[in-house]
């Protein structure tokens, strides 16, 4: 029977590679966020256009799917930053977004449209900037030594 043992280099490249799948999730998620806010915006018109099943479909991707994907995003991104693969901006800003979308719900089913549609358009830019700061690795500090690899 033959065992295989990982070498110093495959374990040490083991985190890294579980780093990336979760930096590629958080990418995705950040990805899917920001396009059902477009989306969003879309269905919005076409209810403003007269097309009453816009709203049906704006209402249930807000309230069941958009949401969701908001606490995810800010789960995973808290995750990262534990982790120390982002800055703590990213969850916070994410917290701020889900709580906004939660406001952004309420707004929406008491026909606050003066309020909702222009925290739609703030949540969208909100996302797109999660989105790009997901590609960004934190900067070291400044007092870190760099060891020479052996």
């Amino acid at each position: 029977m033959l065992t295989s043992m990982a070498t110093g280099e495959e374990a040490a490249t083991e985190p890294q590679r579980s780093n990336n799948k979760l930096r590629t999730a958080l990418i995705a998620i950040a990805g899917l966020h920001a396009a059902l806010l477009l989306l969003q915006g879309v269905f919005a018109g076409n209810f403003m256009a007269g097309d009453n099943a816009a709203m049906q479909i704006h209402q249930v991707l807000g309230t069941q799917v958009l949401y969701p994907v908001a606490i995810g995003q800010a789960i995973l991104g808290g995750v990262l930053w534990r982790r120390k693969e982002l800055s703590v901006t990213y969850p916070l800003l994410s917290v701020v977004v889900v709580l906004a979308e939660g406001a952004q719900i309420g707004f929406g089913f008491t026909e606050q449209v003066a309020i909702h549609v222009p925290l739609g358009v703030a949540l969208f830019g909100a996302t797109t900037v999660l989105l790009m700061m997901s590609y960004r690795r934190p900067e070291p500090p400044e007092d870190a030594t760099v060891e020479p690899s052996t």
